[in-house]
């Protein structure tokens, strides 16, 4: 097992390299990783956090594996997304450096660039036999994902009322880890 931090161009390189260094065929390559409702923060490059981790991250991994990708002749490429991409388009300003912050904004602006990245990847890399997609797994319980959320931002997205409890339909809604899972391996190989 190999650790990467998807917000560092350093560690992503060198989980790459070493993959890369194996000779091994990449079949499923599944970009999962992703943070959400955190405070402005910036990588070591100055990109927004958001930004970085949900969609830079998993776009310079995608391609420091391309090799090992390519020769797997028929390999699958999964962006796990979410339906975030609705709060916002892809901005002029990604960084956030002349505009108010606003983190459900920032969320869905990296999850509306990691749906296009997955769509032009597709359309690129037919050629090559791989193939790319992207999905929202659903709404989750049990995970850490909104660690980071007060209650107002809840309210705000319908799933608390005015006394700060979980509606019943939205507890009855919620997709467990598992199932949440299962939605990315639902998708089947292409077969040329």
């Amino acid at each position: 097992m190999e650790e990467v931090d998807m917000m560092s161009p350093a560690s992503i390189d060198n989980f790459a390299e070493k993959f890369i260094s194996s000779h091994r065929p990449l079949h499923l390559l599944i970009n999962n990783a992703g943070i959400m409702w955190i405070p402005l923060q910036r990588d070591q490059r100055g990109i927004e956090s958001q930004l970085a981790t949900n969609y830079l991250g998993q776009f310079h991994l995608t391609a420091k594996l391309w090799p090992a990708l390519k020769k797997a002749n028929g390999a699958r490429v999964v962006n796990v997304s979410s339906l975030g991409h609705h709060n916002s388009s892809f901005n002029e300003d990604p960084n956030f450096e002349k505009r108010n912050y606003e983190t459900l904004e920032v969320y869905g602006q990296s999850k509306t660039a990691s749906k296009l990245f997955a769509l032009e990847l597709d359309n690129r890399a037919k050629d090559f036999k791989v193939r790319a997609y992207s999905l929202h797994p659903g709404s989750i319980g049990g995970t850490e994902l909104g660690r980071n959320a007060d209650q107002e931002q809840w309210k705000k997205l319908g799933f608390l009322d005015e006394n700060g409890n979980i509606h019943p339909e939205i507890i009855a809604s919620l997709k467990t880890i598992p199932q949440g899972a299962a939605t990315t391996f639902l998708l089947q190989p292409v077969h040329y």
